[in-house]
């Protein structure tokens, strides 16, 4: 096995671990919008790009509507490979409680494998492109690249299908 195939695999059965123990905080809970919307900072990325606010609200209204069924878990909110060690899971600054799938929906191995992934991408979105003034001209660029997935997502296409030949 090469090396970045046994990173992989370790990868991966870690993310199996923290799914299943994510499956046991499971509560009675209900969907909490305010408490999900900061968790992925939408106000904040409503405030950096005031001119998408009534599509940025559309869409968020759309995936609440759709992610409020789901059961109530102790989520990371950063959960990606960055956050993920051979001996456990770091960085819970973001910790929350939030709908069963958006950790792993998130997580870069495993995002085009949820069935609820348009929205959770969608969410991933705006939270990957706040705060990144420091940064201007990649500021500027993650603006343009939500703005197309924005659009995406408000006109109802699959977000996996676009990333992949947005990217090719």
């Amino acid at each position: 096995m090469r090396g970045g195939d046994r990173v992989g695999l370790i990868l991966l059965i870690l993310i199996k671990k923290y799914a299943e123990a994510q499956l046991n905080t499971v509560t009675s809970k209900k969907f909490m919008k305010n408490e999900f919307r900061s968790m992925i900072n939408y106000e904040t990325v409503i405030k950096e790009i005031p001119r998408l606010d009534k599509k940025i609200t559309e869409a968020m209204q759309r995936v609440e509507s759709h992610i409020a069924v789901l059961p109530i878990v102790l989520t990371h909110g950063d959960f990606n490979p960055h956050n993920i060690l051979e001996n456990g899971v770091i960085d819970w600054e973001r910790a929350s409680y939030a709908p069963l799938g958006y950790d792993l929906a998130t997580n870069i191995s495993h995002i085009f494998f949820f069935p609820l992934n348009n929205d959770f991408i969608f969410c991933r979105a705006i939270w990957s492109v706040v705060r990144m003034d420091r940064w201007p001209k990649i500021q500027q660029w993650r603006y343009s690249q939500y703005e197309m997935i924005l659009d995406q997502y408000l006109k109802g296409n699959n977000l996996t299908e676009f990333l992949f030949k947005y990217q090719q």
